[in-house]
């Protein structure tokens, strides 16, 4: 056995950080880092805890199977028991593999996009509800100039 690392990590356990639904694609990874940053600066947000899989919001909207759903309920359902987070934040965005689609324009790939985002919420938001758990879910879509939050 060989650590290949050395790092100290807080063992102490947290609350109150949000939950994060985000694709798998390291194009976004900076943008993931500097939306943390974010956070930070703008509500003092230390830590989020993060769901990272193809097409992030995609198996909440429209998934490949009701598994991935079902799955991705489950991550979040766990993120609310353990951590109380203040919001739940889903992500996808522009140019996502996941979805394999093609569009005339970037502004039908966002509307596109957009009415993605909008069924996650309700997704969420309906088993939330069915949860007991009040908790904001906020939408969010990516593209190669940043991160933009939609209502």
């Amino acid at each position: 056995m060989k650590r290949i690392i050395n790092i100290k990590t807080s063992k102490e356990h947290y609350k109150g950080a949000p939950c994060l639904v985000w694709c798998f694609d390291d194009r976004f990874h900076n943008l993931l880092e500097k939306f943390r940053d974010f956070l930070k600066k703008d509500s003092g947000i230390e830590r989020v805890d993060i769901i990272e899989v193809a097409g992030g919001a995609k198996g909440l909207a429209n998934p490949d199977g009701e598994y991935k759903r079902q799955t991705l309920l489950g991550e979040i359902g766990a993120s609310v028991k353990l951590h109380y987070p203040p919001f739940v934040g889903l992500m996808v965005h522009e140019d996502c593999g996941a979805y394999g689609k093609k569009f005339p324009s970037e502004k039908e790939e966002l509307v596109f996009y957009q009415s993605e985002l909008k069924k996650a919420k309700e997704t969420v938001e309906n088993f939330l509800k069915e949860s007991g758990d009040n908790i904001p879910v906020k939408i969010y879509y990516a593209d190669f100039e940043g991160l933009i939050e939609l209502s």
